[in-house]
């Protein structure tokens, strides 16, 4: 098991931790197609693991992660991934098509 010291970013000790926005904005920039069809985990914005099952990945991370950091699944479908340009807010808090109220887009 890994030692509270080995988990911690020597280079940036203040470093502030990982929001789900900032892990969206990574993804969204990243290129899968060498794990489609696959289940991959994220921690730390780094794939850590990935394989044909959920089972495999899981337990791989189990092998790098202490049992109290839990990473990311996801599955990188064979066919096409949908990406939007919209905001979160946009894309999936706009009751009734109202402008959005975080960045402005009219509707």
């Amino acid at each position: 098991m890994m030692e509270d010291s080995e988990l911690e970013d020597d280079e940036h000790p203040n470093t502030p931790p990982i929001t789900i926005e900032m892990e969206m904005e990574w993804v969204s920039q990243q290129d899968f197609s060498k794990y489609l069809g696959e289940w991959i985990a994220i921690f730390s914005l780094e794939i850590i693991a990935h394989g044909k099952s959920l089972a495999e990945v899981t337990k791989e991370v189990r092998t790098k992660l202490p049992s109290d950091m839990l990473p990311r699944y996801m599955r990188i479908p064979e066919g096409f991934i949908t990406m939007t340009s919209a905001c979160v807010d946009c894309f999936f808090d706009r009751p009734n098509e109202a402008d959005c109220v975080t960045c402005g887009q009219k509707t």
